[in-house]
């Protein structure tokens, strides 16, 4: 397991910058599954907090593969951090909850959509 570093967010379980960057810039991930508050066909994939959403399209970045992590709650709803364009997603992990229309807007705009049960 490698840890970026950086200033940890106790509530959310994340670090964020400072050093966080200087450590993503130096690693490759073959795939990276990227949590979100919002995924939305015209406004990407987003987040709350700004400092969480620079990581996470670092992260981005550094990967070959991603897929994006967002519960039904989630879809349709746009936040402040944009951390990536739908299309620079391989596919959506979703849960049951999601709604019928809003998975079929997002395989409209071609995200492969993987929903559990």
């Amino acid at each position: 397991m490698i840890v970026t570093g950086g200033s940890l967010r106790p509530l959310q379980h994340s670090l964020v910058e400072p050093l966080a960057a200087t450590v993503l810039s130096q690693v490759h991930a073959d795939l990276a599954f990227i949590g979100c508050n919002g995924v939305d066909v015209t406004g990407g994939v987003t987040n709350i907090n700004l400092p969480e959403a620079g990581i996470k399209t670092l992260m981005l970045q550094a990967a070959t593969r991603a897929i994006v992590v967002a519960d039904g709650s989630k879809l349709g709803r746009v936040h402040l951090g944009r951390i990536g364009a739908l299309d620079a997603f391989d596919s959506l992990l979703t849960d049951a909850a999601a709604h019928p229309d809003a998975l079929a807007r997002l395989r409209e705009a071609g995200l492969t959509v993987l929903q559990g049960e």
